[in-house]
């Protein structure tokens, strides 16, 4: 047997949402007899999923606080792919992969991949000044240089994620699209599960129930959610609930908008779930208004359980996969989320077709693909 090739997978936390899930997800069906994974965490912290990660053997490396800046970064890196000659660097951190992949270029690590999960840049005002965004263009414009020298495999969840970290034209040369998988068969719409759900968190059956899951700060426009949920429960439908599943900074100041709108007791903040998949059994719409987003695979878990979902129209066309699917400005009236909402409620969900999502977005299939990118580099 030819010896194991070694990979180490590079991320903001082992922990749900977002890149970090992806980065998990995509390790879980590697194929063991050819590759030995580990993860090395930017962040001192211990994420919620890496308990598990550590029981299957796999090592994990934090970043420590200390070394957090460029030169020590880089150094940090360095020693660590000297020390442990890994075959493969796959980064999902953003821009920072040209950090990473400049000090695995040098320790003669082959493959050097950087995954873009992201289409936008982060542009809430009150956290970053004009002067902060200014320098930020310098640093990803300083950042796509190194990432054209020393990336040699370009991935991304979604073209535009693609040229937002890579440049468009060298994403479109050079660049790969590799969907995120999902276990498909885990989100199947089930009947029973929706019923069992609906009993635990005392939700009655002829109540509407809309959802959201994701982390609770800005972007994620979780404030204009609850706006649009307001005017639905006054105006169209009194017997009506919304979920919101996640943690983050905005959780209290969401709270408190709720409790000021009359609504609090008709929306359930639940925290951080590892019961999504039949969370989204529960629910009648999903409603997504984020600013901006990359490829969000939470749209593609919702529409694996057939879910009718309304977006923001920042984000890709390319996430409606099912018939069920719409898209809404968020510089709409909030009356027409509400009317759009009221209209995709209507669709029967045992009726959806999802097999061409299957076809897509299968985890098992995915980490294939991804192998066979890795084995085209080595």
């Amino acid at each position: 047997m030819s010896e194991k090739r070694k990979l180490l997978i590079i991320t903001e936390s082992i922990a749900y949402g977002g890149l970090n899930l992806a980065s998990v997800r995509f390790q879980k069906y590697l194929n063991r007899d050819e590759y030995e994974c580990a993860f090395c965490v930017r962040r001192s912290s211990k994420g919620e999923l890496e308990d598990e990660i550590l029981s299957q053997g796999i090592k994990v490396y934090h970043v420590p606080d200390s070394e957090l800046n460029y030169l020590k970064s880089y150094k940090y890196y360095k020693d660590l792919f000297s020390k442990e000659h890994y075959d493969i660097v796959h980064c999902h951190l953003p821009f920072f992969s040209g950090i990473v992949l400049l000090a695995a270029k040098k320790c003669k690590v082959k493959v050097r991949a950087a995954h873009a999960h992201f289409s936008q840049p982060y542009t809430d005002t009150a956290i970053y000044s004009r002067k902060k965004q200014a320098v930020a263009v310098v640093y990803r414009k300083v950042m796509r240089l190194l990432l054209k020298k020393y990336c040699n495999l370009k991935i991304a969840c979604g073209k535009e994620a693609g040229a937002f970290l890579f440049g468009r034209k060298e994403f479109e040369k050079n660049g790969v699209l590799l969907n995120n998988g999902i276990e498909c068969s885990d989100y199947k719409y089930n009947k029973e599960i929706r019923e069992h759900k609906r009993e635990a968190l005392n939700i009655a059956d002829d109540t509407v129930v809309l959802g959201h899951i994701g982390q609770l700060y800005s972007v994620k426009n979780q404030s204009f959610l609850l706006d649009v949920f307001s005017h639905y429960n006054k105006n169209i439908n009194n017997n009506s609930v919304l979920l919101i599943i996640g943690d983050g900074t905005d959780r209290q100041m969401l709270e408190d908008k709720a409790e000021r709108l009359g609504v609090r007791e008709s929306v359930k903040f639940l925290g951080l779930r590892n019961d999504a998949n039949e969370l989204y059994q529960a629910m009648d719409c999903f409603v997504f208004p984020s600013v901006h987003e990359g490829f969000p695979l939470t749209l593609i878990e919702a529409q694996a359980s057939a879910l009718p979902c309304l977006v923001s129209d920042t984000v890709t066309r390319d996430t409606k996969i099912n018939e069920n699917v719409d898209f809404a400005s968020i510089n709409d009236d909030i009356s027409v989320w509400c009317e759009k909402i009221d209209k995709l409620i209507s669709f029967n969900r045992s009726n959806i077709d999802v097999s061409k999502l299957i076809k897509e977005f299968d985890l098992k299939e995915k980490t294939k693909e991804l192998e066979k990118l890795y084995s085209g580099v080595c």
